[in-house]
């Protein structure tokens, strides 16, 4: 299983369980992002490398196709 595909499992996963508990969804959505960010600094990844990190995202984010353009894999 690639990396995509087991984000999407968990992720999708996440969101349902935040849902059963009534978890707002940009409440669990921000968390999210908060852990992606810590995961990113404890593997020794600078603040300058993180932001260029996100901007490459959302610079390349495609609604119609998000894998395609976002991955660098």
């Amino acid at each position: 299983m690639g990396a995509y595909q087991l984000a999407q499992e968990d992720f999708s996963a996440g969101v349902a369980r935040a849902a059963e508990q009534n978890v707002d969804a940009d409440m669990y959505g921000q968390a999210l992002i908060w852990e992606v960010l810590k995961m990113y600094a404890a593997s020794g990844r600078s603040p300058a490398d993180i932001r260029s990190e996100i901007q490459f995202t959302l610079d390349n984010y495609d609604d119609d196709d998000p894998i395609l353009h976002v991955s660098r894999n």
